[in-house]
């Protein structure tokens, strides 16, 4: 995470990225990755994680900045809350659309999930008693989300759809190389036999003759 666009600068001109593929990750508008709170949702709403480059795409499964408020901590973002009981579906909206995105475009390579341990935005899916839902199973998030991803791994991708495009176009080529193969073989055994035709009679015709 970075908040400052010197360091952005100072990033793009350091010597290791002259042949390294970089990409900056924060909530500033300058960054390619843009992490943070899903915008807009109210429980009522929820705006879909936003496309972005190289097919990232970045989640959460919920935000509460209450306690940061109460600390005296809170920033900028004061008391905002987004599905802070887990009520909301807010980690399922948005998992959905991504594996809704990636059935439609294919397009889904890298899905951040904001996070692991940050306990004080309550926006972790570690194993803990959640202090707003204390009878919430511990594994709750962790479990949803090996269940999403699961899910998306089952998701045919654009290289899976060719593949199985490509079988289907070589199962219908050997068809028809077959189907191809064997009219030729008819239409030689036809001009064959009419050819053959008249000497058939002719042999025929002396058979009889010959016959006492």
């Amino acid at each position: 995470m970075t908040d400052e666009l010197s360091h952005r600068d100072y990033i793009w001109r350091s010597d290791f990225a002259q042949n390294t593929t970089i990409r900056i990750i924060g909530s500033q508008n300058y960054v390619n990755w843009f992490c943070w709170r899903p915008p807009t949702y109210d429980g009522q709403s929820a705006t879909p994680p936003v496309d972005q480059q190289d097919g990232f795409v970045f989640i959460e499964p919920r935000y509460d900045n209450t306690f940061k408020t109460m600390w005296g901590t809170n920033g900028t973002y004061g008391t905002a809350k987004y599905d802070q009981n887990l009520t909301e579906g807010l980690y399922d909206f948005q998992w959905a659309t991504v594996i809704n995105r990636q059935i439609t475009n294919y397009d889904v390579r890298i899905v951040c999930i904001y996070s692991w341990n940050s306990f004080d935005e309550r926006a972790a899916i570690e194993p803990c008693i959640d202090y707003t839902v204390p009878n919430l199973d511990h594994y709750y998030l962790l479990n949803k989300t090996k269940l999403y991803i699961d899910q998306l791994r089952t998701v045919p991708t654009l290289q899976d759809q060719v593949n199985s495009l490509n079988d289907e176009l070589n199962y219908t080529r050997d068809w028809v190389y077959a189907l191809t193969v064997i009219t030729v073989i008819l239409i030689v055994a036809t001009v064959y036999l009419t050819m053959r035709k008249p000497k058939i009679k002719q042999r025929i015709a002396k058979t009889q003759t010959l016959k006492p």
